[in-house]
């Protein structure tokens, strides 16, 4: 069956024109924004089931829910709110059964609507949270791992320096001690040596000698001792600066971690906010278009309806060969041999109508004259 559509004519053509145009295109374009949506949920929750099914299997499969699920629904519910328009603007309800199928399409519309306009806003809304990009996260491993290297940085260079103190000053002590160590040394070898001979015979006298040389060593040690304070008190007081350097040098680094650790998450959370408003809104956005579509195009179909009328637009049925009952399925079966047989037809057809017209015979006497040919006599026929 082939429904054609006459042409537009009346006083308000010129005026109704331009509208009429855009209707034309504007309501198969939103009921594909529509159902396309719509499909978007489908197709969430049929791809789990897809995922072992060859591509060229699942995509008719696709296809057919495609137009299954969310085109026909939003196709159907186009036509029966177009008829209930139609007959109100017509006035065609005066009969039983058309007030009947007014109240049939009227109440179609509703769950139809219903159905879209929810699947359409929740799965728009789904599509795009889950195409939005995930809210960043403050990373601060990197800032945490170089504070640990400059850590380990100015804990090293702290324990080179002070082992080079220590040297150091050893060494100051070493040369400023020298003669009175060896004094203490020598010292204690004469009272190892005394106790090496020491008898019955001279007991006596060997702890008198051997009570001096103590003596001699207690005051060597307190010279020493005197002289390795002062150096003691420097490298105590130099010790004391480098470590306190150190701590200051760790202070200043664990206050740049804070500081960049602080920039960072302050950095994130403005990244994270603002990449929020923005999928927000376009979730707002797109789930208000994806939604709101099946009611502009209820609302377009009116209004086709009412252009249609005002500009006497009428549409003309013709049924075919085809129309009258034969299966769907032997139809598309045949398709391929009628046409092969529609192009031979035609062909001959052409040929046929190329053909020029046919005339009738005429017998026309002919009259010889002489006719004498090389080394003929001439001939007279009477």
């Amino acid at each position: 069956m082939k429904i054609l559509s006459s042409l537009p004519k009346g006083s308000n053509l010129q005026h109704d024109g331009p509208l009429l145009q855009v209707v034309k295109y504007a309501k198969p374009a939103f009921i594909l924004i529509s159902s396309f949506t719509v499909f978007l949920g489908v197709y969430s929750h049929l791809s789990t089931w897809m995922e072992e099914v060859s591509p060229w299997l699942a995509f008719p499969i696709y296809l057919f829910a495609y137009a299954l699920v969310s085109l026909a629904p939003d196709v159907l519910n186009s036509v029966a709110a177009g008829y209930v328009a139609r007959s109100l603007i017509k006035g065609l309800y005066e009969d039983k059964l058309t007030k009947f199928l007014m109240a049939f399409c009227f109440i179609l519309v509703g769950p139809l609507t219903w159905y879209s306009y929810n699947m359409s806003t929740v799965t728009a809304g789904a599509a795009v949270e889950k195409g939005s990009k995930e809210t960043p996260k403050a990373n601060t491993a990197d800032i945490d791992s170089s504070y640990q290297l400059e850590i380990a940085r100015i804990t090293k260079e702290y324990e080179a320096e002070k082992i080079s103190l220590e040297n150091q000053f050893n060494r100051q002590l070493e040369a400023a001690t020298l003669g009175i160590v060896a004094g203490i040394q020598a010292n204690e070898k004469a009272i190892e040596g005394l106790e090496s001979t020491r008898k019955d015979s001279n007991t006596q006298w060997t702890d008198q000698r051997q009570d001096k040389l103590r003596s001699k060593i207690a005051t060597l040690r307190t010279e020493k001792a005197a002289i390795e304070l002062p150096i003691l008190q420097e490298q105590k007081e130099a010790l004391a600066a480098i470590k306190t350097t150190k701590e200051q040098k760790e202070r200043e680094a664990k206050s740049l971690r804070t500081d960049d650790r602080k920039r960072e998450i302050k950095l994130t959370d403005s990244e994270s906010s603002k990449l929020e408003k923005v999928t927000a809104s376009l979730k707002a956005q797109f789930s208000g278009l994806a939604g709101y579509s099946v009611f502009i195009v209820l609302l377009l179909t009116a209004v086709q309806q009412i252009l249609n009328h005002r500009n006497h637009i009428e549409y003309e049925f013709r049924f075919g060969l085809w129309d009258a009952g034969v299966n769907p399925v032997a139809e598309v079966l045949g398709l391929p041999f009628t046409m092969i047989g529609r192009k031979i037809i035609n062909e001959v057809r052409h040929k046929y109508g190329a053909l020029p017209p046919m005339q009738e015979a005429v017998i026309t006497e002919v009259e010889y004259n002489s006719l004498t040919l090389p080394g003929e006599k001439e001939v007279k026929n009477d």
